[in-house]
C-alpha cells in the first residue's frame, strides 16, 4: 500500500466495506476488499469473505440481466460482453454456472473464474492449486455455526429458522454443497436416512443436482419439495428458472400461475410473466405485467430493465429515467450507470454525467471500442470536438467493429468530419 493509501485507509477497513454495500456499491466494495485485511478474527474473515462474495453477486446478477436484455433486442455482442463479465464476477458456484451456460448458449468461449476455483471441492478430480494454501484457508475458516449463519441470512427467516432444527449430517451436507464442495454435498445428502427426506432435503439435494448438471433428477427433488410444502416459494422459483433454461414456456407459465394463485412471491411471478410476454412479442402484456412486478416488490434488474425499454419505445422517457437511475453507479467515483448514461445520450440530457459514466467505463474495461466511441458521441453533442476527437482516433476501423456499433460510428465519424 503507497503512502498516501496509509495516510487515508479507513481505520476499520471492515467497516468501509460494510459501508460500501449498505451504499450498494459493488464494483468499489469487490474492488478494495480484494487484498485481505490482515489480522482479522475468524468470524470478522468470514464476514469479508461474505461481503465479497455478496458484491461479486450482485454485480454478476446485474450483468446477466443486462445481458438478457440486451438478447431481447438482438444485441448478442454486447450480450456476450455482460454474460463474460458475469462468469467473472460471480462468486456463488449457481450464478457461474447460470453465466457459462448463456456464454455456451451464445457459443463463446468459456470463463475460467478464480473465484469459483478457489471455493471448488477438495476432492475435484482435476486437482487443486496448493494443499498448503488450502490447509492454511481451512484453518481460519469460521465455526460452522457461523457459517450456517452467513448462508442463512439470504433464506427467508420463517424458511432459514428451520434449517437451525435439522439434524448435524444435513446441516454438514447443506454447507458443503453452498460452500462449493457439490460432490462431498451429494454423498452427504444421500446417506441421509428416509427420516430426514422432508422438503428441505428435495429442495436443497434437487438445487444441487440441477446445478451439477443432471437437471431431471434435480427436477424430481424439486418437484417432490413442493408436494411436501406448497408454500415453498424457493423451490417454485428453482423450478421456474429451470424452466427458463430448457426453454420451456408452457410450464413455467403454469407454475407461474400457481404460485400467483397462492400469493407466493408475486413481483418474482409478475416479472416472470413478463418476459414470457416480451419473448412472444406481445410488449403491451409485457409492460403490464413488468409494471405489476415493480409494484409488487424489489423485481429482478432484467424486468426493471425491460419496462424500462417499454417506456422508452412508448414515449414515456421519464418514466424510463427513473428506473434507470435505480441502478448501481459505474466503476469507482459513484458515476452514474452506462445504461442511463446511454439514455441520455440518446435523448440528449446530462450529457456531462453520461461523458463521466463513459470514462469509467472505459477505466474499467479499456479495450471495448464502445467506450471511446461513447465518448467521442457525448463530446460531438456538447460541441466539444476537440476533445472527442482523440477518443475518436482510439477507434479501430468500421469494418472492425460490431454489427451494432458500425453505423453510430459512420454517423459519428461524419459528425467530425473524418
Amino acid at each position: 500500500m503507497g503512502l498516501l493509501s496509509r495516510f487515508f485507509a479507513p481505520k476499520d477497513p471492515l467497516e468501509h466495506l460494510r459501508r460500501l454495500a449498505r451504499e450498494e456499491r459493488w464494483a468499489d466494495l469487490l474492488r478494495q476488499g480484494e487484498e485481505p485485511v490482515e489480522g482479522l478474527a475468524p468470524d470478522a474473515r468470514a464476514e469479508w469473505l461474505s461481503l465479497l462474495t455478496e458484491a461479486g453477486d450482485r454485480l454478476a446478477e446485474l450483468n446477466l440481466a443486462e445481458g438478457e436484455a440486451c438478447l431481447q433486442i438482438d444485441d448478442r455482442e454486447r450480450a456476450l460482453e455482460h454474460f463474460q463479465l458475469a462468469a467473472e464476477q460471480g462468486r456463488s458456484p449457481a450464478l457461474c454456472e447460470t453465466a457459462q451456460k448463456r456464454l455456451t448458449d451464445l457459443s463463446a468461449p468459456t470463463v475460467v473464474n478464480p473465484h469459483a476455483k478457489a471455493n471448488a471441492s477438495s476432492c475435484c478430480a482435476s486437482g487443486c492449486a496448493s494443499t498448503a494454501s488450502s490447509s492454511a484457508e481451512e484453518a481460519d475458516m469460521p465455526d460452522p455455526e457461523t457459517r450456517l449463519e452467513l448462508v442463512l441470512s439470504n433464506y427467508p427467516a420463517d424458511l432459514a429458522e428451520r434449517y437451525w432444527h435439522t439434524g448435524a449430517d444435513f446441516r454438514q451436507a447443506f454447507l458443503a454443497a453452498h460452500e462449493g464442495r457439490d460432490v462431498e454435498a451429494l454423498a452427504g445428502f444421500d446417506a441421509l436416512p428416509g427420516s430426514e427426506r422432508d422438503d428441505l432435503f428435495h429442495f436443497e439435494r434437487g438445487a444441487l443436482r440441477a446445478r451439477m448438471g443432471d437437471v431431471a433428477a434435480g427436477r424430481q427433488d424439486l418437484e417432490q419439495a413442493v408436494v411436501m410444502n406448497p408454500a415453498h416459494a424457493l423451490a417454485f422459483e428453482t423450478l421456474v428458472r429451470l424452466d427458463f433454461l430448457e426453454n420451456r414456456p408452457k410450464e413455467a407459465e403454469a407454475r407461474l400461475n400457481r404460485m400467483l394463485s397462492a400469493n407466493l412471491v408475486p413481483a418474482f411471478c409478475h416479472g416472470c410473466l413478463a418476459r414470457l410476454r416480451a419473448a412472444e412479442g406481445n410488449l403491451p402484456a409485457a409492460l403490464a405485467h413488468g409494471e405489476e412486478a415493480l409494484q409488487e416488490g424489489p423485481a429482478e434488474l432484467e424486468v426493471l430493465l425491460l419496462v424500462a425499454r417499454l417506456y422508452e419505445q412508448n414515449g414515456r422517457f421519464a418514466e424510463a429515467e427513473e428506473l434507470l437511475k435505480r441502478l448501481p453507479s459505474s466503476g469507482c467515483g459513484g458515476a452514474p450507470h452506462v445504461l442511463l448514461a446511454e439514455f441520455w445520450l440518446r435523448h440528449g440530457q446530462s450529457l456531462k454525467k453520461a461523458l463521466e459514466s463513459f470514462r469509467a467505463e472505459a477505466s474499467r474495461d479499456p479495450a471495448n471500442p464502445r467506450w471511446p466511441l461513447r465518448m467521442a458521441q457525448a463530446c460531438a453533442a456538447l460541441g466539444r470536438l476537440g476533445e472527442g476527437r482523440p477518443w475518436l482516433e482510439r477507434l479501430p476501423t468500421v469494418d472492425e467493429l460490431a454489427s451494432d456499433l458500425r453505423e453510430e460510428a459512420r454517423e459519428t465519424l461524419m459528425r467530425y468530419g473524418k
